[in-house]
């Protein structure tokens, strides 16, 4: 068991082994052998002592400062010696912890941003030896702790000094990304649950300004926290920021319109920077676009993809020496039929069957309200609920989990349908709902293109457009948080058509029915490619990509019942088996923190293709910018962290005599050393500096 022993000499010491002050009792052995010499001496006769007696007091005066000069160099020997084997130390505070066991929570970030290079190579590479020159100035039963931002459980838990350095060896760059608040909190998980020692935290970081939230970094005095900030040069980057489609259609052999949005994180502007978009490994475009400094451009690819099915894209631009982020993939389908159900009610004519019948790319079916197949409804773009008598618990049920989906409904109500079962089902979608009948004739007088139903429709619009009229009406009353659109209004501000988004699908509300005695929308020109366009945008909308580290679940499409359940997501690179759940109406998958790298990843049943899923690692780290030292100090200060800032080979010094204090042994060596050397000289020359007898 180690003491701690206070000397109030030489500037307050402390030692690190005081029991070796027990061995200063050897100052005693050359004290007594110069107390007692036993040398023997030899009588000689000599007839005339006067000359002997001057000669003697002279030599024993000469002899007397010899002896004490040795004595005093022997005792300063030992006694430096002693102390050198207790280890003095000065503290640097008022606790002293030097000869405890600490226990050392070392965080390294691994983010894609410590990929970044400076003079001494890339940031990672001088995070490591920050940590090793950590471990080197620790004592030999330290206990360690290495985190990185993959919160692996291999990193959660002690390890020793060899284990330490080789685990450090092993860090790579990944996608995943922390902020400071959840990297404390993991390492508490451990550290408070460790058992005794003196418990410290690291934390090594090129410290970007996104990774530390203010709000969140509360003032922590349970824990001895130490920033160690790693310093890059200026760095030049460029990042594909994001991607998406002009028009949410997509339909084989049309053209597509693809807006890349483009970031420079740097103070130089970027000129002619080139894209190039690939889908399905094939070039398909090239833009070229120049970016102020610290801003963003857009550029607008157009391309027309070969076929049908899933479209795997990339995009792709050069810059260095931050490559992560100068590709982004993207993936969607393009259906083959857009599947239509049409629910009739017993009043329900053909004006729906007809128009969809039209174009073999529309997929008909017709259920009778009194014989629905609700297996169907999942399959759907679009659902129609033509002039119902009511609504069901069940329907309501089914469309409601299809429009949360991402299914559209298009509601057309009788006038002598139950009214409170259409209400029931729109309040569970928050949609507006229907009210009293008003007998007034009225007529359509604003069409809404800024909606994406009508937007594109029409190459121009004439002044005196001639609308659909109504000869009654309902009146219809949206809720106060109620999505809505008016997508045509009658005089006076009435609702003809309406659109209510909910959840990822949506809900279109006709204040009429398809009845000739009632309204001419059905006849009207606008009718057919409005019904198109609602069945083309009634598509369950999946992202285009996923963020490594932020998605970890996948939606899809309801898998259907299969015999042989062998069901993969892989790339070229790997594969793993999700956890897959099925609900009434879609397939989710949990892939945790599987996916580590970015691309293209399909997923399977055998060879069956189900799905392709898209994912790209975090713009937040193509943000080169960083807190200074002082900022760092100014932030992290107020939350008791310190900072230390200091090249890797000197981190370990630091930190030695922050938690040892200034240590004096070595001092005390060289003294012990250089008193036996002046006891040598004394013995030797001592006799050689009398002066000679004239």
């Amino acid at each position: 068991m180690t003491f701690q022993v206070n000397y109030y000499f030489w500037f307050l010491m402390n030692f690190l082994y005081p029991s070796f002050l027990f061995a200063l009792s050897a100052i005693a052995i050359p004290i007594v052998i110069h107390l007692f010499n036993f040398r023997k001496f030899k009588r000689v006769p000599f007839t005339n002592v006067r000359f002997l007696k001057e000669i003697k007091q002279q030599t024993d005066s000469r002899s007397r400062l010899k002896h004490l000069l040795i004595l005093a160099c022997r005792i300063l020997a030992i006694a430096f010696l002693v102390l050198a084997f207790a280890q003095p130390f000065v503290p640097q505070g008022k606790a002293v912890t030097a000869g405890r066991q600490h226990v050392y929570s070392v965080y390294i970030d691994n983010s894609y941003s410590m990929d970044a290079r400076n003079n001494e190579g890339s940031l990672l590479d001088e995070a490591k030896r920050k940590a090793r020159s950590i471990a080197a100035s620790a004592g030999l039963n330290d206990r360690y702790q290495l985190l990185t931002n993959d919160f692996e459980g291999k990193h959660q838990r002690l390890i020793d000094r060899e284990e330490f350095l080789k685990m450090i060896d092993e860090i790579k760059i990944g996608p995943n990304k922390r902020r400071v608040d959840e990297v404390i909190a993991r390492q508490k998980d451990l550290l408070f649950s460790s058992g005794t020692g003196i418990k410290q935290s690291y934390l090594i970081s090129d410290f970007q300004r996104n990774i530390i939230d203010e709000a969140k970094l509360a003032l922590d005095t349970t824990l001895k926290i130490t920033a160690i900030p790693v310093e890059e040069t200026k760095t030049v980057n460029i990042s594909v920021d994001s991607v998406w489609f002009i028009s949410p259609i997509h339909k084989a052999g049309e053209t597509e319109q693809l807006v890349v949005k483009v970031r420079n994180f740097t103070d130089e502007d970027a000129n002619n920077v080139p894209v190039k978009l690939f889908v399905n490994k094939m070039q398909k475009a090239i833009g070229s676009l120049s970016v102020k400094a610290k801003a963003s451009a857009t550029d607008t690819l157009t391309y027309k993809p070969d076929g049908a099915g899933w479209q795997q894209g990339e995009i792709q631009l050069t810059d260095f020496p931050v490559t992560f982020d100068d590709k982004l993939y993207f993936s969607y389908l393009i259906d083959q039929k857009v599947n239509v159900l049409i629910i009739n009610g017993a009043k329900a004519n053909n004006y729906l069957q007809t128009v969809f019948q039209t174009d073999d790319y529309f997929q008909t079916l017709r259920n009778s309200e009194t014989q629905i197949d609700y297996e169907l409804i999942p399959r759907q773009r679009l659902v129609v609920l033509d002039r119902l008598s009511t609504i069901s618990g069940g329907l309501s049920q089914q469309l409601s989990k299809f429009v949360q989906t991402g299914g559209s409904v298009l509601i057309f109500p009788d006038f002598s349908s139950d009214i409170n079962s259409y209400n029931n089902f729109l309040g569970t979608v928050n949609a507006e709902k229907l009210g009293a009948i008003d007998q007034v004739a009225n007529k359509a007088d604003k069409i809404n293109l800024q909606s994406d139903v009508f937007s594109g429709l029409f190459e121009t619009i004439p002044q005196n457009i001639d609308l659909p009229f109504v000869k009654r009406s309902f009146n219809t009353q949206a809720a106060s948080t109620s999505r809505k659109e008016t997508l045509l209004s009658m005089q006076g501000g009435k609702s003809l058509l309406s659109k209510t988004q909910s959840g990822l699908g949506r809900v279109y509300l006709s204040a009429v029915p398809l009845d000739d005695s009632t309204t001419n929308l059905p006849r009207h020109a606008i009718f057919v490619p409005m019904m198109y366009k609602i069945a083309l945008l009634g598509n369950q909308r999946y992202p285009l990509y996923y963020t490594i580290g932020k998605n970890s679940l996948l939606e899809t499409v309801k898998l259907p019942p299969s015999e042989h359940n062998d069901y993969k997501l892989k790339n070229k690179d790997m594969e793993f088996i999700p956890d897959i759940r099925n609900n009434e109406s879609n397939t989710n998958l949990y892939i945790d923190d599987q996916v580590k790298k970015d691309g293209i990843y399909n997923f399977a049943n055998g060879n069956e293709l189900l799905a392709c899923f898209a994912f790209n690692y975090d713009r937040s780290e193509s943000d080169l910018s960083y807190f200074s030292a002082n900022e760092l100090e100014k932030v992290l200060g107020t939350r008791n962290i310190a900072v230390l800032n200091a090249p890797a080979d000197a981190v370990g010094k630091a930190i030695q005599v922050e938690n040892s204090g200034k240590k004096l042994w070595k001092y005390c060596i060289w003294l012990a050393l250089l008193f036996l050397g002046a006891e040598a000289l004394l013995i030797r020359y001592f006799e050689k500096l009398q002066p000679k007898a004239i």
